[in-house]
């Protein structure tokens, strides 16, 4: 079991690090590995989320890549450790206690049905809780971190959650891919348009989508980095 460790090292203690260097402010403690002033004379600060793709997966099958070329250090990630509720954690900047988004699958008492709560639809049917007229405000409360960033500031995610209710509540100005290339292509794009700093976060999950029907260490997985 790895718990997360909110004193020293996860990924709340990595968003404030972002928060405090792009002139917000967190509650928790920033990481020891991050310059903050350094972030601050960014032109362009980029969280580049690749889901499931974590620290000792890198060690053991990612030694000729990139990432593990500019491996800076370990940490964790949030309790519980699923996609569902770190998420918001990247959106927000605090634990799931604080943002309570605790799974996949939540029994939300506002409407009186269990959901899923990233796409924001019943467990059973595919139209989304926001066609039903559901305000997805009288859910959520948390804020986003991105409010009180000093910079302009872009979500990059697929393009079918791109407009979804949930990315629109955290995200404003938002970008849609539907390859990891197109993911790519949307960076380059971003940073060297405009003279604007900016704060731009994206999300990929085809790692993470591969790993759950084939298994971390299948050569599928291991293609999709």
């Amino acid at each position: 079991m790895v718990l997360p460790d909110y004193e020293k090292g996860s990924i709340v203690n990595l968003m404030s690090s972002l928060a405090v260097g792009l002139g917000s402010e967190s509650p928790y403690k920033t990481l020891d590995i991050i310059d903050e002033k350094k972030l601050e004379r960014s032109e362009n600060v980029i969280l580049l989320v690749l889901d499931g793709i974590g620290y000792e997966y890198l060690k053991e099958k990612g030694k000729d890549t990139v990432l593990y070329e500019n491996l800076r250090g370990k940490i964790t990630s949030v309790f519980p450790s699923s996609t569902a509720s770190a998420i918001p954690t990247f959106f927000t900047g605090y634990a799931p206690r604080q943002h309570a988004v605790t799974g996949w699958y939540m029994f939300l008492k506002e409407v009186g049905v269990v959901s899923t709560i990233l796409p924001f639809k019943p467990r059973f049917g595919d139209r989304s809780l926001r066609e039903l007229g559901v305000d997805i405000s009288s859910i959520l409360s948390s804020r986003s971190l991105m409010s009180g960033i000093d910079r302009k500031t872009i979500d990059v995610t697929l393009g079918k959650l791109k407009d979804s209710a949930f990315n629109s509540f955290y995200a404003g100005d938002r970008k849609g891919f539907s390859s990891l290339k197109g993911l790519f292509s949307i960076l380059e794009k971003l940073v060297k348009s405009g003279d604007k700093k900016r704060y731009i976060k994206a999300y990929w999950n085809g790692f993470d989508s591969i790993a759950h029907e084939k298994g971390v260490n299948s050569i599928s997985t291991r293609m999709s980095t």
